[in-house]
């Protein structure tokens, strides 16, 4: 570039040290896998959707689409095609069946 102005070099070099900090996840202590709350339909899904209440969900269990969880913040939509698994900490786990 071709500029009538001075050039300006600014160089800057950060270092950060600190302890790790430890993360505590939440376990799922529900041992009972959870049945569908409610059922909706969908608009191109039929039979109707079964749907779940994430925070009833047990750790291992097996929800096969198409399927909705539920929780305060967000709805998840299990796709016909796919399966989750609820792990340790409450997280789905998606695969394609």
């Amino acid at each position: 570039h071709r500029l009538d102005i001075p050039v300006e070099l600014v160089n800057l070099n950060v270092s950060l040290s600190g302890s790790p900090g430890t993360l505590k996840m939440d376990r799922q202590t529900n041992e009972t896998d959870a049945s569908p709350r409610a059922y909706a339909s969908l608009i191109n899904c039929v039979p109707e959707v079964a749907v779940f209440d994430r925070k009833a969900l047990a750790k291992d269990q097996q929800i096969t689409g198409p399927a909705l969880i539920t929780e305060k913040v967000s709805t998840s939509f299990i796709a016909p095609g796919w399966r989750c698994v609820v792990d340790n900490s409450g997280s789905l786990k998606l695969t394609s069946v």
